[in-house]
């Protein structure tokens, strides 16, 4: 019963919890999402779930003006560079980890793990609203499942599969895909390389003026004085 009011009162402060309020959450008891919520859960999956304030994207000088100092910090290798992590709460129930190399207060956190010290989410309460997935085994029996940005760790305690530990980390931008633009050209007009006039009248309904000798259907039986350029009146 006492576990049952610790963990309401705790989460009764994450709901309250306003920009204005500067609490310090490094030494209080932190209860874990609650992994049965369908909406939370998909929120994980997504990497957009804020753990009292805290998400992905959230810069460490935001942090520590809501969370106070972190209870300790620790300098990590991850992609061969040097990265930083910070544990909060009474029993270093969040790690935040911050990557890259830019200022401290402007580092933004980029994988945050939530423990619980007392595991009590079944797995089966994630698979109900996430689904079935392969798990990945690491030693002392520790396994863990992947959904998108979120990662599950279990451990087998009195033969239920108890989840002790969630991970939501960034992922990758997706690549956007340029739009193929298709250049349509507009073949050249025809040449006409042969042509019959008739009779003057002919050419000027075609031609609109006289022929010329450099003109397909230029003939002397339209040129009578043999200058180069016939029909050189319009017919009445």
């Amino acid at each position: 019963m006492k576990k049952l009011l610790t963990a309401l009162s705790v989460t009764m402060i994450a709901t309250s919890f306003s920009t204005a309020d500067a609490y310090s959450f490094k030494s209080k008891d932190m209860a874990m999402p609650k992994l049965t919520d369908a909406k939370i859960l998909n929120q994980l999956k997504a990497g957009n779930y804020k753990y009292y304030k805290v998400g992905l994207g959230t810069t460490k000088n935001a942090m520590t003006s809501n969370w106070g100092a972190e209870k300790s910090k620790k300098t990590v290798t991850f992609n061969n560079r040097k990265n930083f992590e910070y544990t909060y709460g009474k029993y270093n129930e969040l790690i935040a980890t911050t990557y890259g190399t830019m200022s401290s207060s402007h580092r933004p956190i980029a994988l945050i793990k939530i423990k619980d010290a007392t595991p009590k989410y079944d797995m089966n309460a994630v698979r109900n609203v996430l689904g079935t997935k392969k798990a990945s085994t690491l030693s002392g029996g520790v396994k863990y499942y992947s959904y998108g940005a979120l990662t599950v760790y279990t451990k087998s305690i009195n033969k239920e599969e108890l989840v002790y530990q969630i991970q939501m980390k960034q992922l990758p931008a997706k690549a956007v895909a340029k739009p193929v633009t298709r250049t349509t050209v507009t073949p050249p007009p025809a040449r006409i390389t042969s042509a019959y006039y008739g009779s003057c009248r002919d050419v000027w309904n075609a031609l609109g003026r006289p022929i010329r000798s450099s003109d397909a259907g230029y003939s002397h039986d339209l040129d009578r004085d043999r200058d180069g350029i016939g029909c050189e009146s319009r017919p009445r």
